[in-house]
Order: C-alpha cells, then structure tokens, then sequence
C-alpha cells in the first residue's frame, strides 16, 4: 500500500506525491525539501489531515 512517493526526476531533482490526494506534487532540491513542501501543502488544504497521519 502506497500513500507517499517520492522519487528523483530525471533532471535531479525530487518529487513527492501522495495517494489520498490525487494531484497533490511538490517538488524540492533533495528529499526532504520535496517531503517538506508536500507536507506543507496538504496542510493548508486539509489541517485535520495533517493531524492524524
């Protein structure tokens, strides 16, 4: 079961995406950049969601 993937793109950079949010991307210089700024997203579209994951 996936919910969070992140992965490096071809030009080297990350991208994070998450699975309850079809659509949802962020990307970053590193991993946890991408995770940072995905996490930062789905915040401030769903603040309860945050709150249980």
């Amino acid at each position: 079961m996936r919910e969070l993937v992140v992965y490096e793109t071809e030009d080297g950079h990350w991208e994070a995406t998450y699975d309850k949010l079809p659509g949802f991307r962020a990307q970053g210089r590193n991993r946890d950049e991408a995770l940072q700024r995905l996490q930062e997203a789905i915040r401030i579209y769903d603040p309860c969601r945050c709150e249980d994951d």
